[in-house]
């Protein structure tokens, strides 16, 4: 097997992949002898679903910072430049910051790493929008 990059793969290819490898997995044998083939093949499999989620929570994270920049860019006034250059990277920094956390779980796929990769996007939607409704009642 040849280690490939993950990320260097399009959705096509990942979704070629997963079938691949799943029809792999059915066809294999339920002994002994094959069990550690059956793990690379669910990790090959887990990985592949992983990158693309995370694939898709990055496209979207877009609308998740916008959402929280917003209510941002109303309450900062236009003089202080320099504070919302320093808000906006420190939340794209922490927005980043969680999506790789999350990412050190496909070692756990019991947890399902695909599916909590989207966390992120939804924690800064729901501050973005209680920031919002907190900035209209004012």
């Amino acid at each position: 097997r040849t280690r490939i990059s993950y990320s260097s793969l399009n959705l096509d290819q990942l979704r070629e992949r997963i079938q691949k490898e799943s029809k792999r997995l059915e066809e294999m044998p339920a002994d002994a002898a094959a069990s550690l083939e059956r793990q690379v093949i669910e990790k090959d499999i887990v990985r592949s679903r992983l990158q693309i989620q995370k694939n898709f929570a990055m496209a979207f994270s877009v609308l998740s910072l916008a959402i929280v920049g917003i209510p941002l860019g109303i309450r900062v006034g236009r003089k202080e430049t320099h504070a919302n250059i320093a808000i906006a990277l420190a939340l794209a920094m922490v927005y980043y910051f969680l999506i790789v956390v999350l990412g050190w779980l496909e070692k756990h796929p019991e947890w399902r790493p695909d599916l909590l990769v989207w966390t992120p996007n939804l924690i800064f939607q729901g501050v973005g929008v209680l920031m919002l409704v907190l900035a209209a009642r004012k």
